[in-house]
């Protein structure tokens, strides 16, 4: 018959103001609770998820507090009782569980979980239990690590998706939930049995091999081994606790680290800008000195105007006494040549003679460049001032500090907005953070690094150590085939009894190989069926299951689908969740919450009459988006056992009410 729920109630839990409860159905398969977005259907989901084990989940799969789970219109009332009591029914047997809380002391607001104080309780058929045995009989019935496909979120089965990266963590904790509801560790408890069985022979087998000679040998290598495995064994449960604390360590920073996320991205931000402003200063600085540096040399840029204009006006004069000196000397060359030409009548040039008739004309050439010698105004001394002022001039030369200054000065003006702005971040930030202490958010994200790499050493020891208990069994019983040759018939007898539990532990450890692989079967089998009934892709031969229960899209070429929608993967994580129903040791209630969020309407169709056959009782909490009841329930009206809405009748309340009968759907 496996577990149905019978009813829940609430007294401010989440949006749920006072007491509210509903019933779940008994008759049909089938009950339904419709409301929009961030109205309190995930809290319904976190109310059964609170009683059961203590904690509610976020979105994010990620604890949340006892403040935010406890309704604000009573705690701002001061009505700081919190309680979630479900009934539910297990194999015949009765069962009531409440979780509550209340404040130690009732006098002052509670602020901080410590402040509560948790009472828990539960009742089987009308007895109530010790309550050291609650938490282990809730286990017992449901346990936490496989609730995860009896209670869930919709909008979170992408996270099967994990079980095809078959070396990731996430996916092996998957596996291991997988094989608890399909019953694997029955064997592997069984196993265990049979070693402590085996090993208690082995002590009497040693015990009597010590009374004979020929076997006192073995029967102390025995003992040696037998100690040296138990000491291993202790060292390794001593690791697995270590493991277990530092594992619940890292779970405490993460969901500390995860209620302060914006907090922690606040800082780092905050981090970041406070680095950019250090920056920007640093700039801000440096230009300001480089503009100092260059102002020094400022007046050289100032005058290069009138530098140039004077240097001009010099090299014209520089330039026209330098020519009146070239013109002068070439004068006087050619008026030596004329004067020795009318002289000795030669041509100094040539050296041909010239005849008298030609003088004349010589005459009058030397008279014209007398005339113009006559007329030229040379003056050494202004040419060599000029030249000396020109090169005094030119050594003052322009240092570009006024580019320079104008771009640092656009820079600066620039760096000016910028600070402006990010201080003003700053400030913001700041006043969020006023009440946060940043230091101790930094001081969890380093511990929690280092427990994370804490955890990887130990990991690797644990493994280790292992091998070592491993090679230690394999002398043991390479031992025991020694001493088992001793004669005798109470040694026999012993013989006889070691080889039996070696024998079925042997056994066992097959059938465990023998199992698992006839469970992925079975359920590769039954995800392909349900797979090809919901999906509306014809095209599709069915999945294929990897070690992992991570399921694979097998197309019309018996290749995998690689690339998977999300559409897809919800369609792909229903049917392996189908499947694992089918073949579980214990059937369980199903709770989903937004089932039909990434769906077409065909998908939600074939979906909708699926899911009444996936358990004995299925809940849906859906929105509007999901589920048009005038529309997609018509099918399966005689399905439905009960039907719920909530009302919103303030942003910080909500209310549960029952729809109206089946037949008017």
């Amino acid at each position: 018959m496996g577990m149905r729920f019978k009813e829940l109630e609430m007294h401010n839990f989440g949006p749920y103001l006072g007491t509210q409860s509903l019933s779940f159905g008994i008759k049909r398969p089938l009950m339904l609770v419709h409301g929009p977005n961030m109205t309190g259907k995930t809290s319904l989901l976190n109310a059964i998820r609170w009683a059961l084990y203590g904690h509610a989940l976020n979105r994010f799969g990620k604890p949340m507090t006892l403040m935010h789970l406890i309704n604000s219109e009573a705690y701002e009332s001061r009505d700081w009782i919190m309680s979630v009591e479900v009934s539910f029914e297990v194999d015949g047997i009765q069962y009531n569980l409440e979780r509550r809380i209340q404040p130690k002391d009732s006098s002052i607001p509670p602020r901080v979980d410590n402040d509560f104080e948790v009472k828990l309780f539960l009742r089987r058929d009308g007895r109530h239990l010790d309550a050291g045995e609650v938490q282990t009989e809730i286990n017992r019935i449901l346990p936490e690590q496989t609730s995860r496909f009896f209670l869930f979120d919709g909008e979170l089965l992408n996270e099967y998706e994990t079980l095809l990266a078959t070396a990731d963590k996430q996916a092996t904790l998957i596996k291991e939930s997988i094989e608890h509801i399909l019953g694997v560790p029955a064997l592997m408890n069984a196993i265990a049995d049979l070693m402590t069985h085996l090993r208690d022979a082995a002590r009497r087998q040693q015990n009597l091999a010590k009374q004979d000679h020929k076997a006192q040998i073995y029967a102390a290598e025995a003992a040696r081994i037998e100690s040296e495995i138990a000491t291993q064994e202790k060292d390794l449960a001593e690791l697995r606790v270590h493991h277990e604390g530092l594992e619940r360590r890292q779970n405490d920073l993460d969901d500390t680290l995860q209620a302060v996320a914006g907090i922690e991205a606040d800082v780092i931000r905050l981090q970041d800008l406070e680095n950019q402003v250090r920056g920007l200063r640093d700039e801000q600085q440096r230009l300001r000195q480089e503009n100092r540096d260059k102002l020094t040399d400022a007046w050289r840029d100032i005058i290069q105007p009138k530098i140039q204009r004077h240097l001009a006006i010099l090299e014209e004069e520089s330039n026209k006494q330098i020519n009146t000196l070239q013109r002068v000397g070439q004068l006087q060359t050619e008026l030596r040549n004329i004067e020795h030409l009318l002289t000795l009548g030669v041509c100094p040039v040539c050296g041909q003679r010239q005849t008298e008739s030609s003088f004349p004309g010589y005459q009058t050439r030397k008279n014209e460049l007398e005339d113009e010698f006559a007329g030229l105004e040379f003056d050494q001394q202004r040419l060599t001032q000029a030249s000396e002022s020109i090169r005094k001039l030119r050594e003052v030369k322009p240092s570009y500090a006024i580019e320079t200054v104008t771009n640092n000065e656009k820079r600066l003006l620039r760096i000016g907005v910028d600070l402006a702005d990010l201080e003003w971040k700053i400030d913001e930030i700041n006043d969020r953070l006023k009440s946060h202490d940043r230091s101790e958010i930094a001081r969890n994200r380093r511990t929690y690094i280092e427990v994370t790499k804490e955890l990887g050493i130990l990991e690797k020891a644990i493994t280790e150590k292992k091998r070592v208990i491993d090679g230690l069994q394999d002398q043991a019983s390479r031992n025991r085939a020694n001493i088992s040759a001793v004669s005798g018939p109470e040694m026999q007898r012993l013989n006889r009894e070691v080889q039996l539990c070696e024998d079925l532990t042997s056994l066992f450890a097959r059938a465990i190989v023998r199992l698992r692989d006839d469970l992925r079967k079975s359920v590769e089998q039954d995800a392909t069926d349900i797979f090809l009934r919901l999906t509306t892709d014809k095209s599709y031969k069915g999945l294929r299951i990897n070690e992992h229960y991570g399921l694979t899209i097998i197309g019309a070429d018996d290749r995998e689908v690689e690339v998977r929608s999300a559409g897809a993967e919800q369609v792909v994580a229903l049917s392996l969740i189908g499947a694992l129903n089918r073949n579980a040791i214990r059937q369980g209630p199903i709770i989903m919450d937004t089932p039909f969020g990434r769906l077409d309407p065909k998908h939600r169709e074939n979906i909708l009459k699926f899911i009444p056959t996936m358990a004995e009782q299925v809940t849906l909490l859906v929105h509007g988006g999901e589920i048009d009841r005038s529309r997609d329930l018509e099918g399966i009206k005689d399905q439905i056992d009960k039907e719920y809405e909530i009302n919103h009748p303030s942003s910080r309340r909500s209310e549960l009410v029952t729809v109206g009968a089946l037949d008017t759907v």
